[in-house]
């Protein structure tokens, strides 16, 4: 699986390298147009692994592609934009994670994060990283 069981998913210009704990998965670092993302784009701004859906979302700008994690590819009709597709997740995101123990999944931007709740896909909080995560 491409994030499922990955720890850390990073990347630098137009490679990227996949590690499980603290050891680089063989066959890494790759292209990040190897996963059939295209061959101009030169950075993933987040990954994120929906465990409901069992796709890894890539988001680079104001796009982001879908990966199907049982079929090893790209689903097709991607790139969309986000903000046709996700209510008030903004352009640009940092990173994103999905926390599988209380039912939501988090995207995070500059100073603030969005709080989605995966039954109903809608954002239920809008907070401060430093207050609400970091408790200062």
């Amino acid at each position: 699986m491409l994030l499922n069981t990955v720890d850390r998913c990073t990347d630098s210009d137009d490679e990227m390298w996949v590690y499980s704990a603290s050891t680089l998965e063989r066959d890494y670092p790759k292209k990040i147009s190897s996963m059939g993302l295209p061959s101009d784009l030169h950075r993933i701004d987040a990954a994120y692994s929906f465990y409901k859906s069992k796709k890894t979302y890539l988001f680079a700008g104001n796009q982001f592609w879908r990966y199907n994690e049982a079929k090893k590819k790209m689903d097709p009709g991607f790139p969309k934009f986000i903000a046709d597709s996700w209510t008030a997740v903004p352009d640009d995101i940092d990173a994103a994670l999905s926390l599988t123990s209380d039912g939501h999944s988090y995207f995070f931007k500059d100073s603030h994060y969005l709080k989605m709740d995966d039954s109903t896909l809608k954002i239920v909080k809008v907070g401060e990283v430093k207050k609400d995560w970091l408790r200062c």
